[in-house]
């Protein structure tokens, strides 16, 4: 039992599952059905979810991150919300723009003041006056787009160098340029972030900008030493996981919608171009055993003709979160082009190699995920998902390989909920064969153990947001809130991406229902 106000999810009480050793027993209600449990179990999450998005984690950054003074956010704040530094990292505030921009375009006006009212947090005013350079903000909708906004200009002022295009990694609080990285991670950031208030604003030039950008930002991938980190003769040419991934990404938020209206059909056809490449590129990064056919290392670096580099310690690197953020990425990769294609992931691949079928990529994503938490989630310490592990359990030189961060955990929850919705999927809303529901309650379990694990250990209630680092025993190892490398994205994002899930796998099971006669769940 947690000492908490908030209910615990770890299993469904009304069914008391219980797993031991690969055996279930299960105790039902009599008369009721697994698709009736489900809907119970996903409504409870909803609540769950907003209440922790709008009562702890979005009420911390909008009482103590804007700087109304000079534009954009402050992100380096202690436990308490006070900023020990007042440097603006790029990447952070283009997560932060594109976060809150986000969040008032899934929210009409209304449901926003609702449940920012419903769920008013505690820690309101709890610095004094003048202890702060930030300037509160209630939760509305106009507000959340205005600071976005405000955010996103600051950003294209001052971040972009005006000489070659490229985008600095940091800024002083009045935006002259800090440190500049080398990396394309930043000025993709910063296209989410225009893109998003593009469409919050209804302004498409905001939209036209991001093409742009994206566009530059992958030229610079593609061209090796375009950033100023020429490729040396002596290092081995090997191709990391982390840059198809976030291309796979900032081109499906482009690809979204509200915001592929305002490109050109080239536009939209060269971005589902750039995802069929960053799914071949993901695949190559999963390595099977050559007689049994599984998965048995996902490594951050691979050769560029997809076999391992296991001669160095870099490409014996397994980086569980990022592994578990692109298994969630192909499954949403792969249901967004089936609706764009009937299920066709192979149209338009103009010669090149074309992709396995998307049940195929489906299935492998879903392998991934099986995978990573296996091999990441450290049970005999508490839970937790370590942050390094080395292919060949030969020493890990990252310092920091056996804490317990924030974001993996994030991962974790927004993957378990793609793959719930994609059994639902598979079975049309039914749960009616074994086989789905083993699965189902399969991802149910996963997302309950990792959500249950942030709120133990992670959560702040008394303050609001949630600590970042714990130690290997899962006790709090960084007593901040935000810092170069956490901020606004990671926690509200999985927060509010898991409540969007929730309600498409409702809407999943209730078009089962309809589809069976009304027998798969009572109204």
């Amino acid at each position: 039992q947690q000492n908490r106000d908030k209910p615990v999810c770890f299993f469904d009480c009304s069914e008391k599952f219980i797993w031991k050793l690969g055996e279930r027993t299960r105790e039902r209600k009599e008369g009721s059905s697994m698709a009736e449990a489900l809907h119970t179990w996903l409504g409870e999450r909803r609540e769950e979810l907003e209440r922790e998005l709008f009562g702890v984690v979005l009420p911390f950054w909008t009482e103590y991150s804007i700087d109304s003074e000079q534009g954009g956010f402050f992100t380096c704040l202690d436990a308490t919300g006070q900023v020990y530094d007042e440097k603006k990292y790029v990447w952070l505030q283009g997560r932060q723009c594109w976060m809150f921009a986000r969040i008032a375009n899934s929210y009409t006006e209304e449901e926003i003041t609702a449940l920012s009212a419903k769920h008013r947090p505690s820690f309101r005013n709890s610095l004094q006056k003048g202890d702060s350079l930030a300037t509160r903000i209630d939760i509305t909708r106009p507000s959340l787009i205005n600071a976005a906004k405000r955010g996103v200009d600051f950003l294209f002022e001052h971040a972009i160098r005006e000489e070659d295009g490229h985008v600095y990694f940091c800024l002083s609080r009045d935006g002259k340029p800090v440190l500049h990285q080398r990396k394309p991670f930043s000025a993709l950031f910063l296209v989410m972030a225009l893109k998003e208030v593009g469409v919050a604003i209804s302004d498409s030039s905001y939209v036209q900008k991001a093409m742009q950008l994206f566009l530059r930002a992958k030229g610079w991938i593609d061209t090796p030493g375009s950033l100023g980190k020429p490729a040396l003769e002596g290092a081995p040419p090997l191709e990391a996981l982390a840059e198809p991934m976030i291309l796979l990404n900032v081109a499906e938020e482009l690809l979204s919608e509200s915001a592929s209206l305002e490109l050109s059909a080239e536009h939209n056809e060269m971005l589902r171009e750039i995802q069929r490449q960053s799914v071949r590129a993901i695949l190559k990064h999963v390595i099977r055993d050559p007689i049994s056919k599984r998965v048995v290392h996902v490594p951050e670096l691979v050769k560029e003709d997809g076999t391992p580099y296991y001669e160095g310690t870099e490409g014996r690197v397994l980086n569980y979160g990022h592994v578990i953020e692109a298994g969630w990425f192909l499954l949403s990769y792969c249901r967004s082009e089936q609706t764009r294609q009937s299920g066709s992931a192979n149209d338009g691949d103009h010669g090149q190699t074309p992709l396995p079928p998307i049940p195929e990529i489906e299935a492998t994503a879903l392998e991934v995920l099986d995978w990573a938490f296996e091999e990441g989630w450290d049970e005999e310490n508490g839970g937790g998902i370590l942050y390094f592990g080395d292919a060949k359990s030969m020493p890990v030189t990252s310092l920091e390989w056996s804490l317990k961060l924030f974001w993996p955990i994030n991962e974790a929850m927004v993957a378990s909920m793609h793959a719930l919705l994609t059994v639902l999927h598979k079975g049309r809303g039914s749960i009616a064969d074994s086989e789905t529901e083993m699965e189902a309650e399969k991802q149910k379990e996963r997302f309950s153990k990792t959500f249950n694990f942030a709120l133990q250990h992670m959560s702040d209630e008394k303050h609001g947001e949630w600590y970042g680092y714990l130690n290997r025993e899962c006790k709090v190892h960084l007593n901040f809130k935000g810092a170069a490398y956490k901020g606004c994205f990671h926690v509200p994002r999985s927060l509010l991406f898991c409540r969007e899930l929730v309600d498409r796998a409702l809407s999943v099971l209730e078009e089962g229902r309809k589809n069976s006669g009304g027998k798969e769940v009572k109204e």
